[in-house]
Formats: C-alpha cells, sequence, structure tokens
C-alpha cells in the first residue's frame, strides 16, 4: 500500500517523558523534525506530577504537523521514535517513560479522549505559534471536548462506594440502598462517562438532581440475576450483596440502578438522591487497608485499566505461594490477544488478604473454612461453580487500592471459578487447568463475553431464543446485525456445519449459551468454549480490544 494519499491532514500529537527528559525531548524533536521535515510546531515544555504515583515528574509538549502520510504510517514512525529514545516493555513496566508519543488527532478523528480533558493539554495548545484562526480552532475543540463531559465539573477525585441489597424471586425482585463509603482518589473513567461498552444485565445511571442529564453511567452484571434462572428462584426467595462503584459527585445526584431480565427487559428499578454532604456517607482513611504490591505499573497510568488480584484461602505464610499465582495469572492473560499486544494499558496489583484457615470451603463434602472472602464450591448447588457472595467483604479489603477490576484467587487445586461483568473474576489457583480458567474468566467479568459451550443434559435458560443476547459473542439470529456479520467470507454456509473445511471460518455454528439449539457461536472453538483451545477467536479479540479502547483511548 501507497505511505501517502493526495490529502494533507493535520496532526497533533503529546509528548512526554519522565527519565533523561531534557536529552529525549530534544532527541524527539530532532526526529519529528525528519519525520514532518515541511510542517512542523512545538508548544512550551510543561512539567507535570504523575497522577497517582510517588514517580518522577513528567515533561510534557504538544506538537503539530501536517503531513499526507498514512495513519498507519505515522503509528509506526512514533513507535520508532520512543524506541530510539531507549524506550522498551521492561522500563515502563517499571514506571520508566524515556519518551511516550500518543497522537490526539489526525485529520478529523480524535483519539485519547481521556487526554483531551486535561487542563495542561488546553495550557500547551495556547502556547503554539499558529495562525490565529487555526489555534482557536484547536482551543474550541478542546473547549467543546470539555464541556461535552468535563468530569471535574461533576466530580471530585474520590470513589462513592455504593453498597445495595438485591431481593426477590424468579416472579419479583427488588432493590435497596444498604450503606455508603468515600474512599480517597477514583480510579475509574474520565471520559466517555455517559457511555457502556457492553449493555450488561443491569446500569447504574448518576444525573444532576432533578435533572433528566445523565453524568456518568455503568453497566454490570451479578449472581443474583443468574439465580433467577434456577428452579430455587420459583420457590424460595433470596437476597444478594451488589457493590458499584462511583465518582463522588460534587452536587446533589440521583442514582438509579436498573436490573434487566433476560428479556432485556427492566424487572427491578430504585432511584435514590445521594448528596455528598450527608453524614451518613462512612469516610475511610487514606491509608490501605490491606497491604498490597505492585505487579505491573501502566505505560500511563493517567489513562490505564486497573486490576487487583485478590489472595483468597492463603494465610499469611503462604504469601508468597500467592505472589507467585498472581504472577502466574498475569502472564497466562497478557500470552493470550489482544491483552498481550495491549498489555501496557494495564496496571496490575497484588492484595494480600490473609485468611485464617488455608483452602475453600466445599459444602458439598461438609468443609468449611474462615478465610478472608469466605468463598466456596457448589453455589447454585453447582459443585464446580466457585464464588463468593460477601462482597461487601471484598470491597472493604481493598479500600485505598487502586483498582477497578477484581480477579480472585483462590487457594485450591480443585477445578472450579466464576466470572461476573465488572463485579469479579474468580479461579482454582492450584488446579492444571488454572492458566485457561482465569482468562475465561476474565473474558466473562471484564469483556462481558458469553460462555459459547452448551450443556448435553442441561439447558440452563439464560438466553431466550427470540430475543438477541447483548454479548458481542453469541447470537439468536434475532438481531445479528452490528455483531461479526462482516467477518463472515462469502459462500459460508449459514448456519455453519462444524466440519474441518470450516475450523477456522468465522460463521454461525449452533450451541452456546449452555443451549444446543437456538443460539450461535462464532467459530468452532475459542477460550470463551472449551480450556484446550489456546487463543481467544477471532470475534472475542475484536470485542474485547474495543472495550480495551473504549477505556484508555
Amino acid at each position: 500500500m501507497n505511505m501517502f494519499d493526495q490529502k494533507r491532514r493535520t496532526i497533533i500529537m503529546a509528548l512526554g517523558s519522565n527519565h533523561n527528559t531534557k536529552a529525549n525531548i530534544e532527541k524527539a524533536r530532532i526526529l519529528l523534525r525528519e519525520l514532518f521535515p515541511d510542517d512542523l510546531t512545538f508548544s512550551e515544555e510543561m512539567k507535570t506530577e504523575p497522577v497517582d504515583s510517588d514517580g518522577p515528574y513528567y515533561v510534557n509538549l504538544i506538537a503539530v504537523a501536517q503531513s499526507s502520510l498514512r495513519l498507519p504510517e505515522i503509528r509506526k514512525a512514533l513507535s520508532h521514535i520512543e524506541r530510539l529514545c531507549g524506550n522498551t516493555a521492561e522500563k515502563r513496566n517499571n514506571g520508566m517513560v524515556e519518551m511516550d508519543i500518543d497522537i490526539l488527532r489526525w485529520g478529523n478523528k480524535r483519539y485519547h479522549l481521556a487526554d483531551w480533558e486535561r487542563s495542561y493539554i488546553k495550557e500547551l495548545l495556547a502556547t503554539l505559534e499558529l495562525p490565529k484562526k487555526f489555534l482557536a480552532l484547536l482551543l474550541t475543540l478542546v473547549t467543546l471536548t470539555l464541556g461535552a463531559q468535563d468530569f471535574n465539573t461533576h466530580f471530585t477525585d474520590q470513589t462513592l462506594r455504593l453498597d445495595y441489597i438485591f431481593a426477590g424471586d424468579a416472579d419479583t425482585q427488588a432493590i435497596y440502598l444498604d450503606e455508603m463509603h468515600l474512599s480517597p482518589r477514583w480510579f475509574g473513567k474520565r471520559a466517555r462517562l455517559k457511555e457502556v461498552p457492553v449493555q450488561g444485565n443491569g446500569q447504574i445511571i448518576v444525573r444532576s438532581h432533578n435533572s433528566t442529564d445523565t453524568i456518568y453511567r455503568n453497566s454490570f452484571s451479578t449472581l443474583f440475576q443468574e439465580w433467577l434462572s434456577y428452579d430455587e428462584a420459583k420457590s424460595q426467595k433470596r437476597s444478594f450483596q451488589n457493590v458499584f462503584l462511583i465518582p463522588m459527585p460534587r452536587h446533589a445526584v440521583d442514582i438509579t440502578v436498573q436490573l434487566y431480565n433476560n428479556r432485556r427487559e427492566t424487572c427491578a428499578e430504585l432511584t435514590h438522591t445521594v448528596d455528598p454532604d450527608d453524614i451518613l456517607i462512612r469516610k475511610h482513611p487514606c491509608q490501605a487497608v490491606t497491604p498490597y504490591q505492585t505487579v505491573q505499573q501502566a505505560a500511563d497510568t493517567s489513562r490505564c485499566i486497573r486490576v487487583a488480584f485478590v489472595a483468597e484461602g492463603y494465610r499469611q505464610d503462604e504469601m508468597q505461594t500467592f505472589l507467585r499465582d498472581t504472577q502466574d495469572a498475569v502472564e497466562a492473560l497478557f500470552s493470550h490477544e489482544p491483552f498481550k499486544r495491549l498489555r501496557s494499558r494495564f496496571n496490575i496489583v497484588a492484595v494480600k488478604a490473609p485468611s485464617e484457615d488455608s483452602g475453600t470451603s466445599i459444602p458439598s463434602q461438609g468443609i468449611w473454612k474462615n478465610t478472608a472472602l469466605n468463598s466456596h464450591f457448589d453455589t447454585f448447588y453447582n459443585e464446580r461453580y466457585l464464588t463468593t457472595l460477601q462482597l461487601k467483604q471484598l470491597h472493604d479489603c481493598l479500600t485505598g487500592i487502586p483498582y477497578e477490576h477484581i480477579i480472585i484467587l483462590v487457594n485450591t487445586d480443585n477445578y472450579g471459578g466464576g466470572g461476573i461483568l465488572n463485579s469479579y473474576n474468580l479461579a482454582a489457583a492450584h488446579h492444571p487447568q488454572f492458566k485457561p480458567v482465569v482468562v475465561h474468566e476474565f473474558g466473562h467479568s471484564f469483556a462481558g463475553l458469553a460462555d459459547e459451550y452448551a450443556y448435553e443434559s442441561e439447558q440452563i435458560p439464560m438466553y431466550p431464543t427470540d430475543v438477541e443476547p447483548w454479548e458481542p459473542n453469541i447470537t439468536t439470529n434475532v438481531d445479528f446485525s452490528g455483531k461479526w456479520e462482516n467477518l463472515i467470507s462469502k459462500g459460508t454456509p449459514l448456519p455453519t456445519p462444524e466440519e474441518a473445511r470450516y475450523k477456522k471460518a468465522v460463521g454461525l455454528y449452533e450451541g452456546a449459551g449452555y443451549s444446543l439449539k437456538g443460539v450461535f457461536r462464532p467459530m468452532q472453538d475459542c477460550r470463551m468454549k472449551t480450556n484446550s483451545e489456546p487463543e481467544f477467536c477471532t470475534v472475542c479479540q475484536k470485542a474485547i480490544e474495543r472495550l480495551i479502547d473504549f477505556y484508555t483511548e
């Protein structure tokens, strides 16, 4: 492909360095002038503190160029400049950034939306020596972005934890507010606040008080909703803890929690008002309750995905084992695409929550252990379903720690695990299948992927065949548009037979979402179907990458 096209576009780039800053900034300037010899302008330089660490300050500046180079060629060249300045993955993991160059704008398309919200970007743009008309346009773009979703207008850099009780049975469900907690720092999204990348089985929606103006939204799934699909829910009522995190509002807000049934209809809803001055919001001190250590630091901790690995069933004298298990899980996860290619966007900590007993409870064998999170097998009487119902306990042990997504490692060699969207992923750390299981469950808890397997002897009716599932990797073919139809090659039969000639073909393969009939998956095999398949399928990889981009660009 030609490296150039006929149209010259404006490229806005943000440069930053926190090591050998003077030399690296000068080297990057020289190399950028070689890349854009005809039209390149630099802003002044500005020092900024790291967002959430005690590391060295950054030196930042903006570069604006005009070029007919295509975007892939520009990205490739900028990556080369970063490497010439001394960047390596190992240095980035240790918090040392020799040079980071991000494209903020190419032509009419903006990238790294969170950066457009940062005050220093506007300040740096204002120092550019550009024609007044062009500079005014750039500043207008920034102002529009800030005005559309300005985190600082509505929220403080704190986390409001909301504890709820979801209760009921198959016929009637209800939501009750339990407690509210405030802790320092907000580690979730700061851009695209009103958007969700997947619908989920429920959503939490924050609006300005007495207004229809949505200022924050997130999606989730819960064990309660899964339990509703079991026969027990037809004859018995139960309650489940649920915990959600939102940024602390500056002013009074109305918070709505909605639960959706498997027909994607709202089945329960609660709206309540939160006053940030409410004296009953429990305030937690700055220091972390539980010891933790950083396993991997993101290249840019101001816009990364934060994952906390939590010890469950490890005594204090077993913490080195937990740390080794965490490292094994991390390496397993990042051996899979697209996590492997986008590893630098993840910040990982290991939380050393001690338990009195070693292991976990197995009710079917009469074994009950005293552990940090009271996890157990036999959830919903399924002997391999390993979960914890104590979500308040889980978030108590994470107070003061930088986290958004949670992976719980359980000190057991029995097979089992579970994953719930934007809640947690839990896996048995010492079973031979531990590595594929922890990756599979992260597909649920992080990316909202559905199980692609089906039971021979039992079909759990979680997906009515006349309703299109929201999960991106399964379909009932009721409303297939927008899923993976663009990846299906012309001539591929639909439904697609499970024959050797279609082994690597994207199609519609019947049997998914626990049902042998009426629910389809995109490929014959995938990490979301079996432990033996070494990779996520093409469709799941693309879904995961879209979600990573949603949170980090």
